[in-house]
């Protein structure tokens, strides 16, 4: 994850991202506004934990 303060930097870094992606390389971008991400809630813990399967789609709750 990475912050870009403007949208002109995401523009500028996925190009740059897309010249370097290999053969059958995946990467989606997703862009929020500062506002959107501040009303974001996260748990987090250390115990290790089964990793999900990969959803079809994007699912954001």
């Amino acid at each position: 994850m990475q912050y870009l303060p403007l949208g002109v930097r995401l523009h500028i870094l996925a190009k740059s991202i897309k010249t370097e992606l290999p053969h059958g390389g995946d990467v989606r971008f997703l862009a929020v506004t500062d506002t959107q991400w501040s009303k974001t809630i996260r748990y987090s813990n250390a115990d290790e934990t089964k990793a999900e399967e990969t959803p079809s789609q994007l699912m954001i709750f």
